[in-house]
């Protein structure tokens, strides 16, 4: 059992009846398959909380991966109802929908979904709900296409900015990653067998991608995706960098190594944008590590900054991790520090760091 989550038994038995607390602890159980404990802890929330979101979308998916997927749909039908445009709710509901055999439904509400603010592709989504391709879809509002990045529009609408005709290929997007973002995408020969010692570490890699790849279907019944987070930490020396790029020779993967400079910009908005791009351009490449040497720089504890510039950096961080804005199914983030103390905790819950 993760040392997370005995902690966050300790903290619960001093405030038994905490909202943040208890919802932090059923996030964790449900990582651990703790489901039980996870469903006690969501409806113990709500009890004090009834419209309390986090706890009833994590209700919903506990109860799914449970398989009461026809109570998970109706709770998540009702979240829907009263806040119809909940990107997150809708993305979840379509979900379910698929999984409980009703594809048409599945379709009309990941296309809602899409024309809402904030609402992003989901690609691994798409393989299922469109098994051929597609190039139209239709909504309330008429005849619609989605592009290769996501984006709806009218069809009588005028386009100018997306080119329907261009495909990304591997080699396209190693140049770009090489020319426009200055990192390069690789593929290490190296393995773990290059690597001594560090054999917890070595395990916990493979926990996260190998053996999802190996086992995909047994995984996915768990509702466990392959990919997640892994922080290292250290003296200058001891094998971080090597360590990481034995991960990627160890699956066949592609090796993005991040320093600081590559992401960091004078203009306000343009180091947020780099590292979407950076997250984007590893999703579309998956399996894929994204390794962040001096990830401190990146992550540092809000607490300690007083501009804000640092702090959106930092928070853009956070919602590329959680694969809200893109799905990080075979993306592995890999970051090293030899001060993890100055790491944001946001970034050491679990499903992150």
């Amino acid at each position: 059992m993760s040392a997370s989550l005995d902690g966050l038994r300790q903290a619960l038995s001093v405030s038994p009846n905490n909202p943040p607390l208890l919802v932090l602890y059923a996030n964790a159980c449900q990582e651990e398959f703790l489901l039980g404990e996870a469903q006690e802890a969501y409806e113990k929330v709500l009890a004090q909380e009834p419209k309390h979101q986090e706890a009833r979308l994590g209700l919903a998916k506990v109860l799914h991966i449970s398989g009461k997927t026809s109570e998970a749909i109706v709770r998540t039908e009702a979240m829907v109802a009263e806040d119809p445009n909940h990107v997150t709710a809708l993305l979840f509901l379509a979900r379910l929908y698929l999984a409980d055999g009703h594809h048409q439904d599945a379709v009309t509400t990941y296309e809602k979904m899409l024309l809402l603010d904030g609402g992003v592709a989901d690609k691994a989504l798409e393989k299922d709900l469109y098994p051929n391709g597609r190039e139209e879809a239709e909504d309330s509002k008429g005849k619609v296409a989605l592009t290769e990045h996501g984006a709806i529009f009218d069809q009588d609408d005028e386009v100018e900015d997306f080119d329907e005709d261009d495909e990304d290929d591997d080699e396209e997007d190693a140049a770009y990653a090489e020319e426009e973002l200055h990192v390069k995408m690789e593929k290490p020969k190296i393995t773990f067998q290059n690597v001594g010692g560090s054999e917890d570490v070595k395990e916990e890699i493979r926990m996260k991608l190998l053996y999802p790849m190996q086992n995909a279907e047994l995984f996915r019944a768990y509702g466990k995706k392959m990919g997640g987070g892994v922080l290292l930490y250290g003296p200058p020396g001891c094998g971080k960098t090597l360590i990481s790029r034995a991960a990627a020779g160890e699956i066949d993967a592609n090796f993005v190594s991040i320093g600081i400079h590559q992401i960091l910009d004078m203009y306000i908005g343009e180091s947020e944008k780099k590292l979407h791009d950076l997250f984007e351009m590893a999703r579309q490449n998956a399996p894929t590590i994204l390794f962040f040497d001096e990830v401190d720089a990146l992550a540092a504890d809000r607490a300690d900054m007083r501009k804000s510039h640092g702090r959106t950096l930092i928070n853009q961080f956070l919602a590329e991790m959680d694969g809200d804005i893109g799905n990080n199914d075979g993306l592995l983030i890999l970051g090293a520090t030899n001060a993890p103390w100055h790491i944001d905790p946001a970034f050491r819950r679990p499903g992150r760091f």
